[in-house]
């Protein structure tokens, strides 16, 4: 018998137009400036890549055989990544052209839509005041703050995760051609985004031990999954090649010791918190670990109660993160352990839920002296 999600719960009018200012302060905030300063070097890689032409883009995404490039001192960075978000920044800049406004603009936009998304992902499993609450604390967050203003895949990734695990709650709640068609395609779309969000699938099985669906809805869940691994078998092969590239550069720095992986798997911690703007040991940093620390303990506690969901928090959130960490040490070393917060900005909305659901059960006066101590950090 498998186990109910909470049930569905009415839109209030009011915490509808609440949410929807929380958007707008964010959109307004994210797209301020957004050419105020200048292309870093990720970002001028990314350039380089997608303003080829389409067949010598596919040559970099080692797609297409073929020479690298004419002018070797204009030569673009290898491209070790699925081909969604270079294909997409492709037609669009040449369309909008390369400014860094126009660089910027899809990531910033993504990043809205996947806030917009986690309201009712935080309100299907905790109620709109958490729903709410989450989405300010990622309006506060210099880590979302700082990534999602940035000309790469990361904000892509957070939306097609955020909508893959809402169609997957949806086809639990009530299972429909339309839910599985949509979840399959937010599935089949993962990989072809970012390869460690394929993780998500993953955690999705885990999870389906703990709510013990029927027979049947696990045998149609399967189905969907295997055509969505089908969908990614043409580009399998320039995965093994993008891998191989990887794996032969020479290994970054603590890269395959106990203390490395140790660094790779504490530092989404850094990230998610204090963000990677403030040293660890500054104050800033220091109130952020112990604030959100305490809401996120707190908040796995609440959602640990019958008909709440810690179970799915938990296990999208770690698995993420140790597969990261495992593959950046074994697969691909040459990957620094300083990257893995960003590379898991897909992952930071289910740190954020528990935090927010830790908050909403705080009294007026807590929550906003905890909410002063996080602006002023």
């Amino acid at each position: 018998m498998m186990r109910r999600l909470p049930a569905a719960r009415r839109l209030e009018p009011r915490a509808v137009w609440t949410a929807g200012l929380i958007l707008l302060a964010a959109a307004a905030l994210w797209f301020h400036d957004l050419n105020g300063r200048a292309l870093w070097w990720d970002e001028i890689g990314e350039l380089l890549i997608t303003r080829q032409n389409l067949h010598d883009l596919l040559v970099t995404m080692s797609a297409l055989p073929g020479p690298r490039l004419e002018e070797p001192e204009l030569a673009p960075p290898n491209e070790p990544h699925p081909p969604l978000f270079p294909l997409s920044q492709h037609a669009w800049i040449g369309l909008m052209g390369t400014s860094d406004f126009a660089m910027r603009f899809p990531n910033v936009a993504c990043a809205v839509l996947a806030l917009a998304l986690l309201y009712p992902l935080g309100r299907r499993l905790d109620g709109p005041p958490t729903a709410r609450l989450a989405m300010f604390l990622v309006v506060l967050s210099p880590f979302w703050l700082m990534y999602a203003r940035t000309a790469r895949y990361y904000a892509l990734t957070a939306l097609v995760g955020l909508a893959a695990t809402l169609a997957f709650l949806a086809v639990l709640r009530r299972p429909t051609v339309g839910r599985w068609a949509a979840y399959g395609v937010a599935t089949a779309l993962l990989p072809y985004t970012n390869y460690i969000a394929g993780v998500l699938v993953l955690a999705q099985a885990l999870y389906l031990f703990w709510a013990r669906p029927g027979r049947r809805w696990l045998l149609t869940w399967a189905g969907v999954v295997m055509a969505a691994g089908l969908a990614f078998l043409p580009w399998l092969p320039v995965w093994r090649a993008q891998t191989a590239l990887l794996a032969a550069a020479a290994p970054a720095d603590l890269a395959v010791s106990p203390l490395g992986l140790a660094l790779k798997l504490g530092f989404p911690f850094l990230s998610f918190t204090a963000g990677e703007t403030t040293f660890p040991w500054e104050a800033p940093a220091l109130i952020s670990y112990a604030a959100l620390s305490f809401l996120f303990a707190r908040g796995l506690l609440a959602l640990a109660r019958p008909g709440r969901r810690a179970a799915l928090i938990v296990i999208w959130l770690a698995l993420p993160v140790l597969a990261t960490a495992l593959i950046l040490t074994f697969v691909t070393p040459t990957i620094p352990f300083i990257t893995v917060g960003y590379r898991l900005l897909f992952a930071f909305p289910y740190a954020v839920l528990p935090m927010a659901a830790g908050l909403s059960r705080l009294g007026r006066a807590g929550r906003a002296g905890l909410l002063a101590a996080l602006v002023l950090a």
